[in-house]
């Protein structure tokens, strides 16, 4: 039971609290809300707002249990007449706000939910408040897909535990943080993470855990083996074990389940069994009897091990199960209702439905003598919807990190979308595939300076923001300066108070310029006509690639043509690619040497430059690169002549054509006419 509730009950009771208490002792059930709405409305008429306020609060805590809906409208209710009353009763109204921030985080009302326990910590009344605040509003970060935030409000949740003595919330709070730390997958996140789990454990002995804290730790410990395949299996198999023996011990079909579902996300991770994998995703089923979004998962997994095993059709069975668990009709799929998917309660699952869907499709056209038309256009279809989703996850995300997370994690996405258009011959689709998988956090940073401008976000805003940013630089150079770990984690601390204060600023721009939080969501990518007026007005020719380690497609547009081509044998390219970057790093010693890397870099040149799209080029190239491209100068490459590009083309390179674009149309108000 949440901390709010023992606030609740240690009010003290007044005389008048017993007219309550009748009413929801002795008065039909039907009748209680009404009479107790009665006597409130009474008490603020009367301007007995202390009365009211002691009333209305043993009134929303008992709606909290029975009409979780109506406990929010009285706790706002309470909370509007004690500011307009009682403004100078910060107590009453610190724990107000507190209990109306859990109200909506029971109601799973996370943005507004975490607005509250913003402004709990921001009346730094109560140190006790303040901790459990910053714990769930680290719940509720979470919750929206922003990860990094969440984790810095675990981190100052387990600060204030720490001081505070409740060592108990501390423990949960560091399995919270390690379990982000899981989440984002980096190396140093791992560690970060196993650091968290040994700090529980260094705990664990002098607590007297519970069932489900002891089940946790354990699952914990081996979620985060279990995410680096430099661990054995055993490293996490001997947590999952005892887990499941716990699980078993209380007889909990839920844990049981997720116990299950990890050991078969064991034998997935490193491909060791697929087949005993779906073995133990089908026991997880089994025994997950309550939440429809876990068997979703559990559906979604189990046509993952049939996508590894190149049976498409059992894959594509289970992500129609899996989908039809979120109440998602595969109708709304096919008519491509965007609209149902804003209230799907676990977006991250309902991405890999749609990935995965979309990848299976691909997979089963490609998998026959001739393209199935129909299978490939599903397979679209469904990145497409993927897309949408990103697009969801990413407005929910407030910070960069958590974006560049989605970023990575969407990545291959992309590059299937791109293939599946190439055997559709879609470039208009390819062109925003390839310019979305590279432009959309570039294309976030000039469309939020540009947008300041358009909705005149007064110059003293903006300064501000300026402090506050060079601030944060200035106290993570400290960090990286300083080799003591006390001397850190005091500044590390700090460094998360100044990005919380950032959020709220930022959060503050959004309020009073809503219009500027619109439109900053969707930044545009250029369509493929308008990149092709660019090319005619410039007399240039663009070239853009999407890869991955093992396909790569072109585009190439100029004024004339339009080009889609794949790239082949992906992996010699990389193979060629790192030895000529060995060669360019030291001069020539012999003619041989000068003779491999001409002969290298004329591989290269022959897969990026197929013959059929050299005779079309223009003199002026841009290039857009990706992937390990990024590691080659287009001007060394060996034409078949012998010479360098270089000695007949005119190239430079962008990140993305959007961005180029919307940065042309930037407006600058330079006051200096040097820059040096």
């Amino acid at each position: 039971m949440c901390v709010c509730l023992f606030i609740l009950l240690s009010i003290k009771i007044g005389k008048s609290q017993e007219t309550v208490n009748e009413i929801l002792n002795s008065a039909k059930p039907e009748l209680k809300e009404c009479l107790i709405d009665e006597l409130l409305v009474s008490y603020i008429k009367k301007n007995k707002i202390d009365l009211y306020y002691d009333e209305g609060v043993k009134y929303a805590n008992w709606l909290y249990r029975v009409n979780p809906e109506k406990s929010v409208i009285q706790g706002e209710e309470i909370l509007y007449y004690l500011k307009k009353y009682l403004p100078e009763n910060i107590e009453k109204i610190n724990t107000s706000t507190y209990n109306l921030a859990y109200y909506n985080y029971n109601l799973k009302n996370y943005s507004k939910s975490v607005s509250l326990f913003q402004e709990v910590i921001k009346l730094d009344f109560h140190r006790t408040y303040i901790a459990e605040s910053f714990f769930l509003s680290g719940k509720c970060y979470r919750a929206l897909g922003d990860y990094s935030t969440s984790l810095e409000q675990f981190q100052k949740a387990i600060f204030y535990y720490d001081q505070l003595g409740f060592f108990k919330s501390k423990f949960k709070t560091l399995l919270e943080a390690a379990e982000i730390q899981q989440i984002l997958r980096h190396k140093h996140n791992l560690e970060s993470g196993l650091k968290y789990l040994q700090q529980a454990d260094s705990l664990k002995n002098s607590l007297e855990l519970s069932p489900k804290q002891e089940f946790t730790f354990y699952q914990a410990y081996g979620n985060l083996y279990n995410t680096n395949k430099e661990y054995a299996a055993d490293s996490c198999l001997k947590y999952y074990n005892k887990a499941l023996k716990i699980a078993l011990v209380e007889k909990k079909p839920n844990w049981i389940a997720n116990t299950f579902n990890n050991i078969a996300n064991t034998y997935v991770y490193r491909e060791i069994n697929i087949d005993s994998a779906i073995h133990f995703f089908q026991k997880a089923k089994n025994f997950q009897r309550k939440s429809r979004t876990a068997k979703s998962r559990v559906f979604t997994n189990i046509g993952r091990c049939y996508l590894l095993k190149k049976e498409y059709q059992r894959a594509i069975i289970n992500f129609k199960k899996a989908l039809q668990q979120l109440e998602i009709p595969i109708e709304t799929i096919e008519n491509k209702n965007y609209e149902i998917f804003f209230s799907v309660e676990g977006k991250i699952n309902l991405l890999n439905i749609l990935k995965y869907s979309g990848t299976a499709y691909l997979n089963l056209a490609l998998s026959k003598d001739s393209s199935n038309l129909s299978s490939l256009k599903k397979s679209l279809l469904y990145f497409e919807l993927a897309d949408v989703i990103i697009d969801l996850l990413r407005s929910e995300s407030s910070q960069l990190s958590s974006k560049l997370f989605w970023r990575e994690r969407t990545f291959d996405l992309y590059t299937q979308a791109v293939k599946a258009c190439f055997k559709l011959n879609d470039k208009e689709k390819a062109h925003y595939f390839i310019e979305k998988n590279k432009a959309i956090l570039l294309l976030e940073d000039l469309n939020d300076e540009e947008l300041k401008r358009a909705f005149r976000i007064p110059d003293k805003i903006l300064k501000k923001e300026l402090i506050i940013k060079r601030r944060l630089a200035k106290i993570k150079n400290h960090i990286s300066e300083l080799s003591t770990h006390s001397s850190k984690d005091s500044l590390e601390l700090l460094l998360i108070d100044e990005k919380i204060k950032y959020n709220s600023f930022i959060d503050s721009i959004s309020f009073f310029y809503p219009q500027y939080a619109k439109t900053k969501l969707k930044p545009n990518i250029v369509k493929l006509k308008d990149v092709q007026a660019l090319a005619k007005k410039e007399d240039r020719t663009f070239i853009e690639y999407i890869t991955d380690n093992i396909q790569g497609y072109g585009l190439m547009i100029n004024d004339n043509n339009i080009e889609f081509f794949k790239l082949n044998n992906i992996e010699n390219l990389y193979e060629n690619i790192a030895e000529s970057s060995k060669i360019l790093v030291k001069p020539y010693n012999t003619n041989k040497d000068k003779e491999r890397f001409s002969d290298v870099n004329n591989k290269i040149y022959n897969t990026l430059l197929p013959p059929n799209i050299r005779n079309l080029l223009t003199k002026k190239i841009t290039i857009t690169p990706d992937h390990g491209l990024y590691e080659i100068p287009f001007e060394a490459l060996t034409m078949d002549n012998g010479e360098f590009l270089i000695t007949e083309k005119e190239i430079n390179y962008i990140y993305s054509i959007s961005s180029l674009l919307q940065n042309k149309y930037l407006k600058r108000n330079a006051n200096k006419e040097f820059l040096g």
